[in-house]
């Protein structure tokens, strides 16, 4: 686009910086960051979603936390998405404390934001917080709890160590598993389970 002179917009930005992303072009993300800026295209939910993906995706995720901060407006893909990405990087009590955020403004949750949510709970052995959540998903926002959620809870359980409770949650289900095995392991305490 360059090469025969057509300026990128902000749906072209959408579109490059998940291939950035995955690439972890430095440079090329610093030049799509500046050119983001130059063209006043921050003003854009979506550049800025797909910017704070990139930058956590690529281990940035300050700079991700900063822009997310800097927004004057978001949407749920704009909550969801810093969660995930502080919940991928260790940060599970800042992943739940914006959720708790997110509450608070008054922005619905969806099927992907409790994913994430439970497995930064799964990851920092948050136990209570995230049976808490697994049952407000249902009682609170009308959300079915799909496999997802369960293999989340079973390793929750697993790593809590209370692995009778995950073996029963496997065989209580509500939901036939049609995919193939998907492991669940719970390596502290020398248990698999698969679901």
């Amino acid at each position: 686009m360059q090469m025969v002179d057509i300026e990128p917009d902000e749906i072209s930005l959408v579109f490059v910086l998940p291939a950035c992303a995955q690439l972890g072009a430095l440079e090329l993300r610093k030049w799509i960051r500046f050119y983001a800026v130059k063209a006043g295209f921050l003003r854009n939910i979506c550049v800025c979603n797909a910017l704070i993906e990139m930058y956590a995706k690529r281990g940035s995720i300050e700079e991700g936390r900063r822009l997310f901060d800097q927004m004057n407006e978001r949407d749920m893909i704009s909550w969801s998405t810093m969660i995930v990405g502080l919940a991928n990087h260790g940060r599970a009590r800042e992943a739940i404390e914006l959720f708790q955020e997110m509450q608070n403004a008054k922005i619905e949750p969806n099927i992907i934001t409790f994913v994430n949510l439970l497995s930064a709970c799964a990851h920092a052995g948050l136990l209570n917080e995230g049976l808490r959540y697994f049952e407000s998903m249902k009682r609170d926002y009308n959300i079915e709890p799909g496999v997802e959620h369960y293999g989340c809870l079973v390793n929750l359980l697993g790593l809590s160590g209370r692995l009778d409770q995950a073996l029963e949650l496997i065989k209580t289900m509500p939901m036939k598993l049609t995919s193939p095995k998907i492991a669940v392991k719970c390596d502290t305490h020398q248990a698999n389970f698969y679901l």
